[in-house]
């Protein structure tokens, strides 16, 4: 078998093990995917399949457009909501506030990504190292912000929903921080969902639970 299979993948499951999940399906021993979604991230996740997988660097390097909720006030060690609360503060900004930070992370950038991060480091990942409580010196890297767009107001649980589009190797998780930081008060990321990448949108993907070795 051979072939892109589109997945919206669903959340507590790790992209390791929605591709672990096809290769029962089909019995295919080369399957892999074009980009990690983590265990809490929802959607568009691309399966290569057989010889397709030859097409994956094609896909890895696309842009990609995510939904997604920041809460202020509240800083994690992951930057998400699964990880340990590392503060806490009061949040005393504005809808207009919160319009004018966004802004200005718009276009080119460095950025840090988490230390809950699959990136390796003299061959360790990084959130091994952070499971055992160590640190590493992360390097910042360009990534690119092509829109960011604040979809709802500031609710009365300090959360906001965004849309934004940007390139390989953008965390969103790192930008939810950075911009809690921007804010003075912190952030986390609470709700994840990727929209779009490489052209393929969620529309066109299937739900995971419902595939079987009969209809794949």
């Amino acid at each position: 078998m051979l072939g892109l299979l589109l997945i919206n993948k669903p959340q507590n499951i790790t992209s390791f093990g929605a591709v672990a999940r096809v290769k029962k399906l089909t019995g295919e021993k080369r399957v892999g995917h074009t980009g990690t979604l983590d265990p809490m991230a929802t959607g568009v996740l691309p399966i290569l399949i057989g010889r397709a997988t030859v097409l994956s660097q094609y896909l890895i390097d696309a842009d990609k457009s995510y939904s997604a909720t920041f809460k202020l006030g509240v800083t994690t060690d992951s930057c998400d909501i699964t990880g340990n609360v590392t503060g806490e503060s009061a949040v005393q900004v504005s809808d207009g506030d919160i319009d004018a930070v966004l802004a200005k992370f718009m276009g080119i950038q460095m950025q840090t990504p988490p230390m809950f991060s699959a990136i390796k480091q003299n061959g360790v990942r990084m959130y091994e190292l952070a499971r055992r409580g160590e640190t590493a010196q992360i390097p910042a890297r360009q990534i690119e912000v092509f829109c960011l767009d604040k979809k709802s107001p500031l609710n009365a649980d300090n959360e906001f929903d965004i849309e934004t589009t940007v390139s390989k190797g953008t965390y969103i998780r790192s930008l939810c921080r950075d911009i809690g930081e921007s804010l003075g008060c912190g952030a986390t990321l609470t709700r994840l969902c990727r929209t779009s990448t490489a052209g393929f949108s969620l529309d066109r993907c299937v739900d995971l639970d419902k595939l079987t070795a009969e209809n794949i």
